[in-house]
């Protein structure tokens, strides 16, 4: 599942230079929200992977892509009906 939402100019504020940078206005905040956490060497591949690939598809400045990873419990998921992720209908 996926959830685009395009800001407009000046909609999204951000610090250009926290923790990376400096970023421009085509600043890129990539939320995801998982069911496991994965390792850090997993991870790290994922970042250089994602910020790779959208430099050469679109020409997106790293510098401009931020990740964050949530990480969830099975049982914190409920893909339908009220139930736990998991749980058989009634």
């Amino acid at each position: 599942f996926q959830m685009i939402h395009q800001h407009a100019p000046g909609e999204l504020l951000f610090d250009r230079d926290y923790l990376g940078g400096p970023r421009s206005d085509a600043f890129t905040l990539i939320a995801i929200t998982a069911g496991k956490p994965r390792s850090d060497s997993t991870r790290r591949a994922f970042y250089q992977t994602l910020v790779k690939r959208l430099h050469s598809a679109v020409g997106l400045d790293p510098e401009d892509v931020m990740v964050v990873i949530n990480t969830t419990l099975a049982q914190e998921w409920s893909f339908g009906g009220g139930r736990v992720n998991g749980e058989e209908r009634p």
